[in-house]
């Protein structure tokens, strides 16, 4: 069972599908990780309440054009 009950958004859907997969093969039950176009194309009403960022910096890569320096994460 997921912990968190988040969704996790991944950077294509091909790594949305290995988490899957990944996760069933540990014998984890997750809510389907989606990638970060799917997450776009969502509306917003649809939109989850609560995301993990599967790789944030291949994750972000997909939305900006500009070559990423530095990340910092703060919780």
């Amino acid at each position: 069972r997921s912990e968190t009950g988040a969704i996790i958004i991944t950077h294509h859907e091909m790594a949305a599908r290995e988490v899957n997969t990944k996760a069933k093969s540990l014998g984890y039950y997750i809510p389907k990780p989606i990638s970060i176009n799917q997450y776009f194309l969502t509306p917003k009403h649809d939109k989850p309440e609560k995301i993990i960022i599967d790789e944030v910096e291949a994750v972000l890569s997909q939305v900006l054009d500009s070559k990423i320096e530095l990340i910092t994460i703060s919780k």
